[in-house]
């Protein structure tokens, strides 16, 4: 894999991988060029196949202050891409495309400060990585104001591990957590 299937993508390499239950992994990624995103969005990742090129969006789940992309990435046994992705070890590479997109993002000019998130499983990544950059924000000494509620529910309790892993103690007692199992 020496050349981006098209103009738009820039090759990146694996540099973390780390299976959380028997059907969720995170990645993380190093583009090999600079990157920019606002939290909330997601970026289009592409693997050469025997069938060709296929392209998928995955929302990412870290923060842009951070030199690397992290994705949360739910095993789809038929599906085209997840099983290729879920192969790949660090040090293997795959394209990302350049201009990451979406428009899911905190709104800053509403002046709205209260957050409640709703989601399941690989779905907390965009929230995840708003809550993320808003924590990075404060202690570099901005006072945000934002005050954020998730309710993240899954099949599973071991699903439950994507969301302490990705949210240190410190971010999690800023969510608030609570499980609840039947």
């Amino acid at each position: 894999m020496t050349s981006a299937p098209d103009p738009q993508y820039v090759q990146a390499e694996v540099i973390y991988r780390e299976q959380f239950c028997d059907d969720v992994i995170l990645i993380r990624i190093k583009p090999g060029e600079p990157f920019s995103f606002n939290p909330g969005q997601y970026a289009t990742i592409a693997l050469e196949t025997s069938v060709g090129t296929v392209k998928r969006p995955y929302s990412i789940a870290s923060s842009p202050h951070e030199e690397y992309l992290e994705f949360c990435i739910d095993l789809v046994k038929q599906g085209e891409l997840t099983p290729k992705l879920w192969a790949l070890q660090p040090g293997d590479r795959l394209f990302i495309r350049r201009r990451m997109a979406g428009a899911f993002v905190l709104e800053e000019r509403s002046g709205l400060m209260n957050h409640l998130f709703c989601g399941t499983v690989t779905g907390a990544a965009p929230f995840i990585s708003m809550v993320r950059f808003n924590r990075f924000k404060e202690l570099s000494g901005e006072k945000t104001g934002h005050k954020f509620l998730m309710i993240h529910a899954q099949v599973s309790i071991q699903n439950w591990v994507l969301i302490i892993m990705n949210c240190p103690r410190w971010q999690m007692n800023r969510i608030g957590s609570h499980i609840y199992q039947q």
